[in-house]
């Protein structure tokens, strides 16, 4: 038996500043296997092409990850907030060494920073491969009286197609959409399979 096999033949594997990920591949191969016995030499060819897609956003703020949280600031008995009472007392610490008022009314624009704060976003994954294959087997009957054209045996056409996108919710808590379709076709037959399936992951990863 010979086997001869590239993979992949053609290689691109490409990876963006912005977290964005290509990769390409072109596959070929042939496996020679001679069967002296009964005067046959089967030959398989193949080829096979990936392509593979993925892009991560760091700071996603879709589904409320990016949500902005009020500060609230409690209130006394007569009144007048905690933040009212930090500017206050800036302001009489601040009035002897300004007697223009100059580091109260710093802290005073200041004080609009403490009225909201925005939510860290979470991480989102999305990968989307695809992936095509095709072989075919040969079969040639030789004698030394004749040469016969050669019959095809066996074979498949494959095509995959598989997208998915993960939410990393929490630390430790992710979940993962996912979709995946396959379809076969044999070459020496008519009938054509195709499977797909999909579902939902939840991931909780114990530290």
């Amino acid at each position: 038996m010979i086997k001869e096999e590239f993979s992949p033949l053609i290689g691109i594997d490409l990876k963006t500043k912005n977290n964005m990920e290509i990769k390409f591949e072109y596959k070929k191969g042939r496996t020679l296997d001679l069967r002296a016995s009964t005067s046959e030499l089967n030959e398989t060819l193949s080829t096979g092409v990936v392509f593979g897609f993925g892009y991560v956003i760091d700071n996603f703020k879709g589904f409320g990850g990016g949500k902005k949280r009020p500060v609230r600031s409690k209130r006394g008995a007569d009144g007048s907030t905690d933040d009212d009472k930090k500017g206050d007392d800036k302001g009489a610490a601040g009035g002897g060494l300004n007697s223009g008022g100059g580091r109260g009314d710093k802290n005073q624009a200041g004080g609009d920073k403490t009225g909201s704060a925005t939510g860290k976003g979470k991480k989102l994954t999305i990968n989307c491969d695809f992936s095509f294959k095709d072989d075919v087997t040969q079969n040639y009957k030789y004698s030394v009286e004749s040469k016969t054209e050669p019959e095809k045996a066996r074979g498949t056409q494959t095509i995959q197609v598989s997208p998915n996108i993960e939410y990393q919710m929490y630390k430790n808590l992710a979940l993962r959409l996912y979709f995946e379709y396959q379809r076969t076709a044999p070459k020496v037959a008519t009938n054509v399979t195709v499977n797909m399936s999909s579902g939902i992951v939840v991931r909780y990863m114990f530290n």
